[in-house]
């Protein structure tokens, strides 16, 4: 019988011991998925401030294009290029309208 009672004994604390040892291999598994998810989000961070500048550098490129546009545009502007070419505003029998039917 006591032969019995030490193998109730040793089966009570391997039982404990396998839940310990589960319970740290648990802990580490979440552990390195933490560090994984911590990984991931940094990645993310970094793509999206990288997307954020792209969009600025264009936004001010595209105001740059629209200032210079309306510059080009501009009726005192283009009265010198047509002095340039040496154009001049036509004569009332030079305009054609068309009309619509």
């Amino acid at each position: 019988m006591s032969g019995s009672g030490q193998n109730v004994a040793v089966r009570r604390g391997s039982g404990w011991l396998i839940c310990t040892a589960l319970g740290i291999l648990s802990c580490l598994v979440m552990c390195l998925v933490m560090v994984w998810c911590n990984i991931e989000r940094m990645d993310t961070t970094y793509f999206l401030n990288t997307l954020q500048a792209q969009v600025a550098e264009r936004e001010a490129l595209r105001d740059k294009l629209e200032v210079e546009r309306e510059h080009l545009l501009s009726p005192y502007e283009l009265g010198n290029k047509a002095r340039e070419f040496g154009m001049r505003q036509a004569r009332p029998d030079q305009i054609r309208r068309m009309t619509l039917r």
